[in-house]
């Protein structure tokens, strides 16, 4: 399978995943709160806008939009890269965790938005 064949099968495993967890995070908080998902094809600048946003997590945080860090001791801190690795070894009450994690964080902070 081409890289560009994976990519496609990766993103539409993600979103799957990412629909189902939006619900989730929906479903168990207090007050909705809005799930954004930037999914980056490989080598398309997503690393440069990852390193952007973690930048600017706090002022973010200010403007309600939570853009959580990656899981404790990750590979790729400013990423959410080993977040996916969850998803794809379906390791998914670890993964709910986590977004429930990001989720009651972005919560204390006041936002409506979580940004992964």
């Amino acid at each position: 399978m081409s890289d560009s064949a994976d990519s496609s099968a990766a993103a539409h495993s993600i979103a799957s995943a990412a629909v189902s967890a939006s619900a989730a995070v929906s479903a168990s908080a207090a007050k909705p709160i809005r799930l954004a998902i930037h999914v980056g094809p490989h080598k398309t600048g997503s690393t440069s806008v990852q390193r952007a946003l973690t930048a600017a997590r706090e002022s973010l945080a200010g403007l309600g939009v939570w853009y959580p860090p990656s899981l404790a001791g990750a590979a790729w801190p400013e990423q959410h890269a080993d977040v996916w690795l969850l998803l794809r070894d379906e390791r998914l009450a670890d993964f709910d965790a986590w977004l429930a994690s990001c989720r009651d964080e972005g919560a204390k902070r006041g936002c409506d938005t979580l940004l992964l």
